[in-house]
Formats: C-alpha cells, sequence, structure tokens
C-alpha cells in the first residue's frame, strides 16, 4: 500500500539522510505525537505546498524550500500483530481522541476522559484527517474543561474522505519503507508560489 508524507525539502533530506525520528513530531496533534501519512497524493502535496509557503514566508526568502513528497510503501502484513486503532468514520469517538491528544493530560483530568495515545499505547492510528472546525472546538473545550458532546460536533462531521495513517513506535516505523522523494514544482495559475 502506497502512503505520502508531505514535508519540505530540508526535511526531506533529514528523513533521507537520518530515517524517521518521532521525537521530532509536534507532540499535541490528532492522533499524539509520531509520523504522519496520508493515502492521497494530492493531500501530501497540498501540505508540503502549504508547509514550503510558510517557512519562505518566515525565513524572509534568506533560504528558499522546497515542497516535497516522500513516497512510502506500507507492509501491512508486518503491522498485523501490532497494536492498530482504526476509525471507520467521523464520530464523537474520533473526535473525543483527537481533542484529548491535542489538549493533553491536565485536560482530559478535568473533562474525565482518558482515550488517547499520547504515551504511544497504539503503534499506528489510521482515520480521517481533521479539519479547522475540530481544532477549534478542542481550543473551546481546553477553556472549558469539558469533554465533547454530540451536538458539538454534529454540524461538523463530514464524510471520510482522506485518511491519515499515523506511526508512533520505532517498531511501527519498520512497517514503512521510503521508496520515492519528489519535489512539487509550483503551479503558478493555483497560486502555488514558492517565493523564488
Amino acid at each position: 500500500m502506497k502512503l505520502y508524507h508531505g514535508t519540505i525539502s530540508t526535511g526531506a533530506d533529514n528523513i533521507i539522510k537520518n530515517g524517521i525520528v518521532l521525537e521530532k513530531g509536534k507532540k499535541k496533534v490528532d492522533f499524539g505525537q509520531g509520523f504522519y501519512t496520508t493515502n492521497s497524493f494530492e493531500f501530501a502535496k497540498s501540505t508540503a505546498v502549504n508547509k514550503a509557503k510558510k517557512t519562505n514566508s518566515y525565513n524572509n526568502c534568506k533560504c528558499i524550500v522546497y515542497p516535497t513528497v516522500l513516497t512510502y510503501e506500507f507492509d501491512t502484513d508486518l503491522a498485523k500483530n501490532m497494536n492498530v486503532l482504526q476509525f471507520q468514520n467521523t464520530n464523537i469517538e474520533w473526535a473525543q481522541f483527537i481533542i484529548n491528544n491535542r489538549n493533553g493530560i491536565e485536560y482530559m483530568k478535568s473533562a474525565e476522559t482518558h482515550f488517547h495515545n499520547i504515551y504511544k499505547k497504539y503503534d499506528i492510528v489510521k482515520g480521517a484527517i481533521a479539519d479547522n472546525s475540530i481544532v477549534l472546538l478542542s481550543q473551546m473545550l481546553k477553556l472549558s474543561g469539558k469533554r465533547v458532546k454530540e451536538e458539538d460536533i454534529k454540524s461538523m462531521l463530514y464524510s471520510y474522505l482522506t485518511c491519515q495513517i499515523s506511526f508512533h513506535t520505532e517498531r511501527s516505523i519498520s512497517c514503512i519503507e521510503l521508496k520515492t522523494c519528489d519535489i512539487i514544482k509550483p503551479n503558478k495559475e493555483k497560486g502555488d508560489v514558492i517565493n523564488e
């Protein structure tokens, strides 16, 4: 199974030279700290383009980076003996899991909810990519210390369009093998300007 990771050229170079270093991933993200991939090349490409735009804007063109997509082959047979969590659709369980991972232990204590992957209980997690609505709800619930309710998410649940598959442990990383590294050429008609 092919999986894609959207990044920038410097990040891709680092992964190629040093391998995947799980500790470099952000801590408070959807499924917990890990290495995130998707089954959608187009989503990985748009992620890479957005990261390059932000980085180049921040660097003020001192060091130009390019959007890059790494393609991996995922050996699902190797993953069979691992602790895999899979969300089949976007529901309250999926939303609370994301909110818990994004908000951390203190939030979970006050909200009395303990479904998370902060301590890497799950080697691999598969599920829909959260949109900004879930991110904003997560921030609101962190301030209130309450857990998510069905009515909070009813209007924001959407069809399962793009899947993310995240790898959280060293043994899970052994299931994926890097195949290609592609620099994405900007499409000026779509506004993919990289500040060259």
